[in-house]
C-alpha cells in the first residue's frame, strides 16, 4: 500500500514538473535560510564565549582584605587553593600600572607578574618565541611576554622577540628582554576596544615582586574544574583560606559568572529572533505546498471520482495527497541541506572561518519543515477525500 501511495505521489509530482520545481525551490530557500541563520547565531555564541574565556572570564579572582593585617596572598595561600578538590589550577598575579618604552615609542601598560600556569588559566597563546618557564620564575629573570597589540604599538609589528624594553614606574626603570609574543584577542575583541585596546606585558611574578619590593601577590586567579559551579568553588576557597587565617572576611572572591549568564540570555534572545525570521521564511515557502495541492485537487477531481467509484476510501485519497505533499517537502529539505553545506564552505572561505554547522540545527530545520509541510498539505488532502464520487465526476467532466 505504501509503495503504491509513494509511486502515485512521484507520478503526480513529476507530471507537474514546473510547478513542483518552483514549490521545491521555495522550500529549499526556506530550509537554507533557517539553517544558515541558526548556524550564524550558533557560531556567534560560541565565538563570544571563547573570546570571553581568553580573558579569564570563567576564572575566579581571589582578593585579600587590606584592613586585616595578616590577610596576605602568598605562596602558602596559593598552595592551599590548589589543594581544594574542585580547583583545576591557580596562578598568582602581581599587578603594576606602568609605562613601557621601546626605541620607537612609550605607552601605558598593565604589567602582570604571572607564573607558567597563565597559559592555561587565561589562555595565552604564543605566536612568536616562547612563554615564561619555571627557570625564569626561580632565577628572577628579567624577561617578558608582550601581547600582539602592545608589540605593534611599540615597534609596528609583532616581531619584538629578543628586543629589550624598559618598564618605567615612579621614575624607576627596569630593562626586560622580550622572549615571546602572545595573542590576547581577535578581530572581535579588537573591534570592541578599537584604539582603547589595553596593553599587556607579562613578566615572571617573582621578578616583578623583587623589582617593586613586594612579598605578596595582589590576586590569585583560579580555574575551576570543568562542570563545577563557580560560586560553590569560590565558597570552598574562601572557607579554606579564612580557616587558615583565623579571621572571617579576610578574603573575598569575584567572578564573571553572573554577567556571563546575563550575556548568555541576551545571545539566546537574539538567536530566538533570528530563528523566528528564518522560520517565517520556511512557513511562507510551505504555504506554496497548500497552493500547489489545492490546484492539484481541482485538476484531478475526475481522477478522484473514478478512484472512489472503484472503491477507494477517504483514507486512501487522504494519504495519497499527504504523501505527495510530504515528497515535495522531503525533496526540498534534501536540496536545502546540501545547499547549506555549499554556503558553509563559501562563508568559511571568503567571510569568516568561525562559521560552524551544527547537526542539531540541521535536524531541527528538517523536522520543522516536514511538520509544516504535512500541516499545510492536510487541508487539500482532506478536501480531496471529502469529495463525493458523483460530484467529482461531474466537476471533472
Amino acid at each position: 500500500m505504501i509503495g503504491d501511495l509513494l509511486a502515485n505521489a512521484c507520478k503526480s509530482v513529476f507530471n507537474k514538473k514546473l510547478r513542483s520545481i518552483l514549490t521545491i525551490l521555495g522550500i529549499t530557500i526556506g530550509v537554507v535560510s533557517v539553517i544558515v541563520v541558526r548556524n550564524i547565531s550558533y557560531s556567534g555564541n560560541i565565538a563570544v564565549h571563547k573570546e570571553l574565556a581568553s580573558f579569564g572570564i570563567d576564572s575566579i579572582i581571589i582578593n585579600s582584605n587590606n584592613a586585616v593585617s595578616n590577610a596576605k596572598l602568598s605562596d602558602q595561600e596559593l598552595q592551599k587553593i590548589k589543594q581544594v578538590s574542585s580547583v583545576s589550577d591557580a596562578m598568582p598575579v602581581v599587578l603594576l600600572n606602568a609605562q613601557v618604552e621601546s626605541v620607537k615609542d612609550r605607552i601605558d601598560t598593565f604589567v602582570l607578574g604571572v607564573d607558567i600556569n597563565a597559559q592555561n588559566i587565561i589562555e595565552l597563546n604564543v605566536v612568536n618565541g616562547r612563554f615564561i618557564n619555571q627557570r625564569d620564575i626561580k632565577n628572577f629573570e628579567n624577561v617578558c611576554i608582550l601581547d600582539q597589540n602592545t608589540s605593534k604599538k611599540l615597534c609596528g609589528n609583532d616581531s619584538m622577540v629578543d628586543y629589550d624594553i624598559l618598564v618605567i614606574e615612579n621614575g624607576k626603570s627596569v630593562r626586560y628582554k622580550v622572549i615571546g609574543i602572545v595573542k590576547t584577542g581577535s578581530g572581535l575583541i579588537d573591534s570592541c576596544f578599537g584604539e582603547d585596546m589595553p596593553n599587556f606585558v607579562y613578566v615572571p611574578c617573582t621578578t616583578l615582586q623583587n623589582s617593586i619590593g613586594q612579598d605578596y601577590f595582589d590576586r590569585i586567579v583560579v580555574k575551576a574544574k570543568k562542570g563545577k559551579d563557580i560560586n560553590c568553588v569560590s565558597d570552598k576557597i574562601i572557607s579554606s583560606l579564612e580557616k587558615s587565617c583565623g579571621v572571617r572576611g579576610a578574603f573575598s572572591s569575584n567572578s564573571m559568572s553572573h554577567p556571563k549568564k546575563i550575556l548568555s540570555k541576551v545571545l539566546n534572545i537574539i538567536s530566538f529572533i533570528l530563528t523566528g525570521i528564518g522560520a517565517i521564511v520556511l512557513i511562507v515557502a510551505n504555504i506554496s505546498i497548500m497552493t500547489l495541492m489545492l490546484v492539484s485537487v481541482s485538476e484531478r477531481k475526475q481522477e478522484i471520482g473514478i478512484k472512489k467509484s472503484l472503491g477507494a476510501t477517504r483514507k486512501i485519497i487522504l494519504l495519497e495527497f499527504l504523501f505527495e505533499a510530504l515528497l515535495i517537502t522531503i525533496i526540498g529539505c534534501f536540496v536545502g541541506v546540501l545547499s547549506s553545506f555549499g554556503i558553509q564552505k563559501v562563508i568559511q572561505e571568503f567571510i569568516t572561518p568561525r562559521y560552524m554547522s551544527s547537526g542539531y540545527v540541521i535536524f531541527e530545520s528538517i523536522l520543522f519543515s516536514l511538520i509544516t509541510g504535512v500541516i499545510f498539505g492536510v487541508y487539500p488532502a482532506y478536501k480531496a477525500s471529502r469529495l463525493k464520487p458523483v460530484d467529482a465526476l461531474k466537476a471533472g467532466g
